[in-house]
């Protein structure tokens, strides 16, 4: 069976910012094996890609199947990069066909305070943290990939 695979475009006010959250969310995913998912960083955007026009840092995630794979894009989304000042969470599979309802589970952080949204004609939530507000895209896209290998 074919590992699931997800792309997060994570964007912030900084590339010091938008590196320590794709650092972050990435961590204790070197392999599937013994590890919850496996991750890492893909590289940086320049702003004017972006959704928002900010500063960005791609992350890869991949699971054995959509259900763990969603999850763990929950889990380190909103544990790793809400938490981290100034950023965002964009798809970075938009023309993938098969979604997953990641931003649209992260809005019950907003404590009933979250609102929709529309961010470089993405459809997003925008949740109210510390540093003034959170924008995680509704929902995110997931492909076949082939996880387990790291390429220099």
């Amino acid at each position: 069976m074919a590992d699931r695979g997800g792309r997060v475009l994570i964007t912030a006010d900084s590339e010091k910012w938008a590196l320590t959250a794709a650092k972050v969310a990435t961590g204790f995913a070197t392999s599937v094996i013994m590890a919850p998912a496996e991750a890492g960083v893909e590289g940086l955007i320049l702003g004017e890609k972006t959704a928002d026009g900010r500063m960005s840092a791609l992350i890869q995630v991949y699971n054995r199947n959509r259900f763990d794979l969603k999850n763990q894009m929950i889990l380190r989304i909103g544990q790793c990069v809400m938490t981290c000042p100034t950023t965002s969470a964009f798809d970075a599979l938009p023309e993938a066909k098969k979604r997953m309802k990641v931003g649209r589970s992260l809005r019950y952080f907003g404590d009933g305070f979250q609102r929709k949204g529309i961010v470089g004609g993405r459809r997003v939530w925008r949740i109210p943290v510390m540093e003034d507000e959170f924008i995680v895209e509704d929902s995110f896209g997931v492909v076949e990939a082939v996880a387990g290998g790291t390429f220099s």
